[in-house]
């Protein structure tokens, strides 16, 4: 979600892909870090147009193959994107991705989305018009309706570039399951 998130992870990787010659860019999703917006507001959507707007970005200064490293929630968007608009993405490298939004948030079997996800808290969404996760994250009603509807693992199909994917299997926030059932439908 920001840049600067997992305790320097992607500084860190920045650092070394430079140090191997390799230029990169990080960005803040809107409404996360230093990004303008509200977490409240945060989209799928709106993820894939940062992504979109940060592909343009780049596009002024480099005109060869453009490789995209994801993590995470940020790896569902980043699919689609890929899958609809990048024709200059030659390779994907997904670390832990979400991309069963409803195994992974609707229908939880980590620990960390049974806790946050369980119906008591779904409830709250319902009266609040939010949810809050963790305490320092705050989900809208936006989201979690297109949580139901938008499936990542459909778009990864459609892909014609190397996917490289890193994912433990006993992950306890990304269920590791979602990701190997894609490729049994």
């Amino acid at each position: 979600m920001n840049k600067n998130e997992f305790r320097g992870f992607y500084s860190e990787l920045a650092e070394k892909l430079c140090f191997r010659g390799f230029a990169s860019l990080r960005f803040d999703f809107r409404g996360h870090g230093e990004s303008e917006g509200y977490q409240r507001e945060f989209s799928v959507i709106e993820q894939i147009l940062d992504i979109k707007a940060s592909i343009k970005e780049i596009s002024k200064i480099w005109k060869g193959p453009i490789s995209i490293i994801a993590t995470s929630f940020g790896a569902g968007a980043t699919i689609i994107y890929t899958a609809l608009y990048g024709s200059r993405i030659n390779t994907l490298i997904l670390i832990s991705p979400v991309i069963d939004y409803v195994a992974t948030f609707l229908k939880p079997t980590t620990p960390w989305t049974k806790e946050e996800f369980s119906k008591e808290r779904m409830k709250t969404l319902e009266t609040n018009g939010y949810l809050e996760l963790n305490g320092t994250f705050d989900i809208g009603a936006k989201l979690v309706e297109e949580l139901k509807l938008i499936k990542p693992y459909e778009y990864i199909k459609m892909l014609k570039i190397p996917v490289l994917t890193i994912h433990g299997d006993k992950d306890t926030m990304v269920p590791f399951r979602s990701f190997k059932n894609i490729w049994n439908t």
